[in-house]
């Protein structure tokens, strides 16, 4: 219920101590709560549930923290990327692939960093395709960076 409140210090304050309180494992039996502060408006919510929601191997917890790669905040997008990047999951893909047209070239280029420690060679088609379209210099040179990163693999 705090985790609802109005007030935004009680609800950072509710959803943090609630998340130090879950045993290990226990994120997933309340993943659907947890989701839901991924998409509360104020950043330091968000982030604290991207670290607990990052600890659920499940398809629809990367989901969920995927969709956060368009997020207005610079620092929750960086985390998302970071929590999909670490997962190892194939349906991280997506999400990363999606952070590398944020209109923020840092961004970008964290996006291909994710993709390269993601390590999943799918993501060779997509980096092909933005090399040959990508007019920032600086993004097409990470790009086949972490395309001969991910063939040398």
């Amino acid at each position: 219920m705090m985790g609802h409140y109005q007030d935004v210090s009680v609800r950072r304050k509710a959803v943090k101590a609630y998340i130090a309180m879950l045993e290990p494992g226990e994120q997933a039996q309340v993943l659907d709560f947890l989701t839901e502060m991924l998409y509360d408006q104020d950043p330091e919510v968000k982030l604290a549930a991207i670290g607990a929601v990052r600890q659920v191997h499940e398809r629809r917890a990367i989901v969920a923290i995927a969709a956060l790669v368009i997020d207005p905040d610079r620092t929750v997008k960086t985390t998302a990327l970071d929590a999909l990047a670490t997962s190892g999951e194939r349906d991280a893909l997506e999400g990363i692939e999606k952070a590398v047209f944020d209109n923020d070239r840092t961004i970008r280029i964290a996006a291909l960093e994710a993709l390269q420690r993601l390590g999943k060679k799918e993501a060779l088609d997509f980096l092909g395709e933005l090399m040959r379209l990508e007019q920032d210099a600086e993004v097409r040179a990470k790009a086949e960076q972490v395309q001969k990163a991910l063939l040398a693999n």
